[in-house]
């Protein structure tokens, strides 16, 4: 009988002041079943010694690189330089990794299962905290046409694409000037992969413990204080700002859909079109119903 071989899995973890926990998320990826682990990891200006922890570390472990080209500055910038510098080329696929998680035993291997039948997948997440009860945090919607301008596939830690996948889709947007401004790594690789024509599987079955602390970048996105961070960044014009970021570099990636080139520019240029084009679409751009009718209002009532 002939055994399938094991994949593997390149996995991209930036880092700063995560000494706190970033031992047992290593462990946890490193401890992945069934598949086999190459780790690289970019720390942008640790000052709480988690750097040093992490250099010993690949000292130790050949499966551990540590890169050190480029520039970071933030979460995003510190990813796309991993993105950019790390040595794929052995890779079957490539994934992100935060530096506070725990990952569930068979994620990867759940995950390289998934990528038999589709390009790309993600998935949805238990977020746990110190001083309440966890809860799913779910992010499998179906997916719309264009939900990929508004909104990313879930955390980008759950985030895995096959090689060639991920190499199109950053080959596709690394000489973009927009691309130092991107909002965030994980909601850039989502939407170009999705307007390339990429299949994208959002699994509804969590594949990791999603750590929730007062550092979190993003975090799980829920409660009453995200809901006002939420309300400041639309009605600022932030969060249409960041769409319109992320429907540029999809768009000048895919080159040939006009529907995605008319909505791109709708964002980018507010008028009576515009307005027209973004209300045609509007139920195209968010998964969940609620989001959904949120945003038709908003971009009716002239507020987005």
């Amino acid at each position: 009988m002939t055994h399938a071989p094991i994949p593997r899995i390149a996995l991209l973890m930036a880092t700063h002041n995560g000494r706190e926990f970033i031992e047992a998320q290593v462990m946890s990826i490193l401890q992945q079943q069934d598949v086999e682990v190459l780790l690289f990891t970019s720390d942008d200006d640790s000052t709480d010694g988690t750097r040093q922890w992490m250099d010993a570390f690949a000292d130790r472990d050949d499966r551990v690189t540590i890169i050190r080209e480029g520039r970071g500055g933030t979460a995003p910038r510190n990813f796309l330089r991993l993105a950019l510098h790390a040595d794929l080329a052995d890779a079957d696929a490539v994934g992100f990794v935060d530096q506070d998680d725990i990952w569930l035993p068979n994620k990867l291997a759940r995950q390289w299962a998934s990528l038999q039948r589709a390009d790309a997948v993600s998935s949805d997440v238990i977020a746990f905290y110190r001083d309440r009860p966890s809860q799913v945090i779910r992010k499998s919607q179906p997916q719309r046409r264009f939900d990929y301008l508004c909104e990313s596939g879930g955390p980008g830690c759950t985030f895995l694409l096959r090689r060639e996948a991920f190499d199109h889709v950053i080959g596709s947007v690394r000489d973009h000037p927009l691309l130092p401004h991107a909002p965030a790594h994980d909601w850039l690789v989502y939407a170009v992969a999705r307007a390339l024509g990429y299949s994208w599987f959002i699994d509804p079955d969590p594949t990791m413990a999603y750590r929730q602390h007062g550092g979190n970048v993003i975090g799980a996105n829920v409660g009453i204080s995200h809901a006002r961070k939420r309300a400041k960044r639309l009605f600022s014009g932030e969060f249409r700002s960041q769409c319109t970021t992320i429907a540029r570099l999809a768009a000048d990636a895919a080159h040939d859909d006009s529907d995605l080139a008319e909505l791109a520019d709708a964002f980018a240029q507010p008028s009576r079109a515009s307005h027209l084009a973004l209300t045609r679409m509007s139920g195209e751009l968010r998964r969940r119903p609620r989001d959904r009718r949120i945003l038709q209002a908003l971009i009716a009532s002239g507020l987005f």
